[in-house]
């Protein structure tokens, strides 16, 4: 049996018998090292050998033939096996001897004071045995129990994973085209889209300004003009009767009737300024470019054509969105809600109780939820 050797220790070895080159067989009692042909010691792993002609090598009184030769711990360094080679050609047969250096751990286990290997071996053993936690059969049971509901989760179509399938079914397997967005942009409510700067709110003042138009057309401008026209027939008829009395017997007044017409005319041409002022009105209201009919058209001038719709619809839908979902608590926008499903559904990873969504580079935290049971949850709430 190969004598074993703690790693990196000094200690002294037996070597021999150290025979005679002559009778191979007479012992040799004055081999020294440091005369000899050669005096090697050969590492594992064909490491290249080691000098030790300058080696403590002492005979062993009493045992002719044997030598004591201590290996310092610089020897003893290489876990392995360690040959020594000693040839003094003309004095006695080669000698060899091999040993087995082992770390400091396994050797202490052999052969340290009090060391109990086999005792220590069974009571690893036991451990491991019982660390193993053997399946029983009612713990088979159990798997067969949470199988089973495995299943039925898989299978229920309402609100189970098989509702999930469903819900991933349905997602579209093709990008929409431009011309389908369109339609979903421009036939969406406007009620849910009139924050401030938005296309909805340049349709509500559109749509204020073609009230107050209406009324403008129905009301003010032909009602004023209608009852002008009836007003000047009234008058036009007050100066027809008043020149058919003109022809009138002697003794009638023409004078009074010559001052009465002068002043109907008078009336009339004063209702004719006011007619006029009110033709400027509504001229200056076309005119003006601010807050008159000039302002709507300059509006419905600035109205976006068509492929400018397009052009921003295609921009909102191909821009990536932002990498970064709103503190718990916090209501999302929709590009958060639409990234905060895509992470759940495809980076998430449970331990325990807590399920954690990754970003997109499969290791970055993105949020994390807590269960409410760590083998069959049913419900999931978010934590951060």
């Amino acid at each position: 049996m190969v004598q074993l050797l703690r790693q990196s220790t000094e200690i002294k070895v037996r070597v021999g018998p150290v025979v005679a080159v002559g009778d191979a067989f007479t012992p040799v009692t004055t081999l020294n090292l440091g005369t000899a042909d050669e005096a090697e010691l050969l590492k594992a792993d064909g490491a290249a050998t080691v000098d030790i002609s300058g080696a403590t090598f002492a005979a062993v009184t009493g045992a002719d033939g044997y030598y004591d030769l201590t290996l310092t711990t610089s020897l003893t360094d290489t876990v392995g096996t360690v040959d020594i080679a000693i040839n003094d050609d003309s004095l006695c047969l080669p000698v060899r001897a091999s040993f087995q250096v082992v770390e400091e751990a396994v050797f202490d286990f052999l052969y340290a004071s009090g060391a109990t290997p086999l005792a220590d071996v069974n009571t690893e053993a036991d451990t491991a045995i019982s660390d193993a936690a053997l399946a029983t059969a009612a713990a088979l049971a159990t798997v067969d129990t949470v199988v089973d509901g495995i299943q039925n989760d898989l299978s229920n179509g309402t609100d189970g994973l098989g509702a999930l399938k469903t819900l991933l079914d349905a997602i579209p397997t093709s990008n929409p085209t431009a011309a389908a967005i369109a339609d979903q942009v421009w036939d969406e409510a406007q009620s849910g889209h009139v924050s401030a700067g938005s296309f909805g709110e340049l349709a509500v003042e559109i749509a204020a300004i073609l009230v107050d138009t209406n009324g403008l057309q129905s009301d003010d401008v032909p009602g004023t003009l209608s009852t002008i026209a009836g007003y000047i027939d009234t008058e036009v008829a007050a100066i027809k009767a008043a020149t058919d009395t003109l022809g009138s017997p002697a003794g009638a007044s023409h004078a009074a009737d010559i001052a009465a017409i002068k002043a109907e005319t008078a009336s009339i041409e004063g209702k004719v300024d006011t007619l006029d002022t009110v033709a400027d009105g509504i001229q200056s209201d076309l005119d003006n470019a601010t807050d008159g009919l000039g302002a709507l058209k300059t509006l419905i001038d600035a109205l976006p054509s068509a492929a400018d719709v397009n052009a921003q619809v295609d921009s909102a839908f191909t821009t990536q969105m932002a990498d970064s979902v709103p503190a718990d608590g916090a209501i999302p926008t929709r590009e958060q809600a639409i990234y905060m499903i895509n992470q759940f559904l495809m980076e998430r990873a449970v331990s325990g109780t807590t399920l954690t969504v990754r970003k997109v580079d499969g290791s970055t935290a993105l949020m994390t939820f807590t269960l409410n049971d760590a083998d069959n949850p049913t419900e999931v709430t978010r934590a951060s």
